[in-house]
């Protein structure tokens, strides 16, 4: 028993990573208003579906992007309720400029963001603007 309590003690005492820690490239904070409606996809499993949103781009923490909209990559948008993405509303938007996984995804309207320039923004973390 002594060595079970010793074991929780030291375990505890460990340091927690969280994972902001582990976001790949350069992170950026967006607020923009949704401009075009989009594909909304299944739910992801087996296969990892993602489509692209554009927003007018209202405030950015980056440097320069030196544009009025811009383009972002979604990931699985199926498993957001119905309806909360919509044109006009303004979201609150953490991005990268690298896909955070290990996998490629299948973006349902690819042929929209060859049309966008360089970087290419994936979203971490999207919300309602309040």
């Amino acid at each position: 028993m002594y060595r079970f309590i010793v074991f929780l003690l030291v375990a505890s005492s460990l340091p927690v990573s969280g994972q902001s820690e582990n976001i790949k490239g350069n992170v950026y904070s967006l607020k923009g208003r949704l401009s075009k409606k989009f594909q909304v996809t299944p739910p992801c499993g087996h296969i990892a579906f993602a489509t692209v949103m554009e927003f007018k781009v209202l405030s950015f923490s980056g440097a320069d992007l030196n544009k009025d909209k811009t383009q972002v990559i979604l990931t699985c948008p199926g498993f957001y309720p119905p309806g909360v993405f919509k044109k006009g509303l303004v979201y609150d938007l953490i991005v990268a400029d690298q896909n955070q996984s290990a996998f490629e995804w299948l973006i349902i309207n690819r042929k929209v963001l060859k049309k966008s320039t360089k970087p290419q923004f994936w979203v971490i973390e999207i919300r309602k603007s309040e």
